[in-house]
């Protein structure tokens, strides 16, 4: 094999890997975000997505087969574009939704605190009208 066959095809199996990891990473963290009983509810696609990213990773092994150069490098063009989509959504959607829970949960905290607040200054305002 030419030296730049096999550079070639580590690149694409290195790019297949990352793609693949930035989707389990946004994954977990649609997951943690959510929690585990709504992240099956949350978004039918996901198992979809994981099925096609998967597919994809397989997919872009053929870039080992030993067919022709032009052909293998062509397969695994297809199959970075097939497998870059549902990798970047799901970790775009997974950090995304991260943040909008961490920021919901901020401002639970904020509003619970000045529930709170009220609620003393409420005890504070009575027990001075009783005196």
């Amino acid at each position: 094999m030419e030296a730049v066959t096999v550079a070639g095809m580590l690149v694409a199996l290195a790019y297949a890997t990352l793609l693949l990891g930035g989707y389990i990473f946004g994954m977990f963290m649609l997951w943690k975000a959510v929690g585990s009983r709504s992240f099956c509810k949350f978004n039918r696609l996901v198992v979809v997505r994981a099925i096609w990213a998967g597919a994809a990773f397989l997919g872009s092994l053929a870039v080992l087969l030993p067919i022709e150069p032009t052909l293998r490098l062509t397969t695994a063009l297809i199959v970075f574009i097939l497998h870059g989509t549902p990798a970047y959504t799901g970790f775009s959607v997974g950090v995304a939704t991260f943040e909008d829970a961490d920021r919901l949960r901020r401002e639970q905290r904020t509003v619970q605190w000045l529930l709170e607040w009220e609620d003393e200054r409420a005890a504070r305002t009575a027990h001075d009208d009783d005196a």
